[in-house]
């Protein structure tokens, strides 16, 4: 399923943007014997 409602034109005219993926890592430790760890996958725009 392809959604073709974004733009990617508008930031190439004013300034040049690129995606960049961070992988935010959460971990716990559980009654001291696990360690119980989530990451989570954001995604930013850096613009120069």
């Amino acid at each position: 399923m392809h959604m073709h409602t974004v733009h990617t034109d508008m930031y190439t005219h004013k300034f040049m943007c690129e995606k960049r993926p961070i992988y935010l890592c959460v971990c716990v430790n559980v009654y001291l014997m696990y360690i119980f760890c989530s990451c989570y996958l954001m995604i930013f725009l850096q613009c120069l």
